[in-house]
């Protein structure tokens, strides 16, 4: 008992909260038990699995992050990214729709104004562009040197974008003129 009554006035003066070991007895602070701090999910590790498309861990991660996952989910590191552009960086296309599944922020730009639609854009990640996309990515936005992600998509050469959409264009008139429309 003298035992129990020391670790409860540490635990009490450290402000923690742990499980007893070994003893027989329940720990307790005025007769009310100690319940155990649950884990809390690092960021560091977080971005770090997100970056290194770690799917399993991301998925724990965010299973045990309960009411920080906003926090988790958009923390931004010392260059502005989040878990949502590291994972798009490596094409990571699961990891990138368990976010969007959390409820990342899809618009979220980097200290140069990148977005994860402009990082796969710029990489052709097709399946990942594809994905955010349908998830209501913004793909209006422009990064710190003016570029969008269609843009960045051709190379960042506008010259080229302006191409691509007279192609477009006319593959669009093409196929209203023989679909008998004007």
């Amino acid at each position: 008992m003298k035992n129990t009554l020391y670790k409860v006035i540490l635990i009490t003066l450290l402000g923690l909260s742990i499980t007893a070991c070994g003893d027989s007895e329940p720990q307790t602070q005025n007769n009310v038990p100690i319940e155990p701090v649950k884990p809390v999910v690092s960021v560091s590790k977080f971005l770090y699995a997100a970056d290194n498309g770690n799917f399993a861990k991301i998925q724990k991660m965010i299973s045990d992050a309960g009411d920080d996952l906003p926090n988790l989910i958009n923390t931004q590191n010392s260059d502005g990214e989040t878990a949502i552009l590291l994972a798009t960086q490596g094409s990571y296309k699961m990891i990138v729709q368990e976010l969007i599944n959390a409820n990342a922020n899809l618009d979220i730009q980097d200290e140069d104004g990148w977005t994860a639609l402009m990082y796969a854009s710029r990489s052709g990640y097709y399946e990942v562009v594809k994905v955010l996309l349908d998830a209501g990515a913004d793909f209006e936005l422009q990064n710190q040197s003016r570029k969008t992600a269609a843009i960045l998509a051709v190379g960042g050469n506008v010259k080229y974008m302006r191409i691509v959409k007279l192609i477009h264009f006319a593959e669009f008139k093409k196929l209203q003129a023989e679909l008998g429309e004007k």
